[in-house]
């Protein structure tokens, strides 16, 4: 499986890659410190499985962000990781397209849920 994380903080890029290698040996996790980076990285690595992108990051974000992914790699599932709990958040990213919305205060397990939910073509929300 190969994962990309999206979010301008590298700790938290770094933590978030290393609870998702825990998914299996197999499970190769890029990062990108913004959108257009990660536009890049998308277009080098057709093959990945998600993205999780983080809600508010400098340059393009949020829906803007989810609907660049969409346009470029339309079947590329996109999963919010943010701060904010919002509901109208949430509503705003997945009309936009997101498939799934975890914020960051949820627990490791959860992370993983909501992935495999989305990969399964579900939609994750808390």
């Amino acid at each position: 499986m190969k994962l990309l994380i999206v979010d301008d903080h590298p700790v938290f890029r770094d933590g978030l890659a290393a609870l998702l290698r825990q998914t299996g040996p197999a499970t190769e996790v890029l990062q990108a410190p913004g959108t257009e980076e990660a536009l890049r990285v998308m277009g080098a690595h057709p093959d990945i499985d998600a993205v999780f992108v983080d809600l508010v990051m400098p340059g393009l974000t949020g829906e803007v962000a989810i609907r660049e992914f969409a346009r470029h790699h339309p079947q590329l599932p996109v999963i919010v990781i943010s701060s904010s709990e919002n509901p109208g958040d949430v509503r705003r990213v997945l009309n936009a397209g997101a498939l799934g919305y975890i914020p960051k205060s949820a627990s490791p397990q959860t992370v993983l849920s909501g992935l495999q939910l989305v990969l399964t073509g579900n939609i994750y929300v808390p």
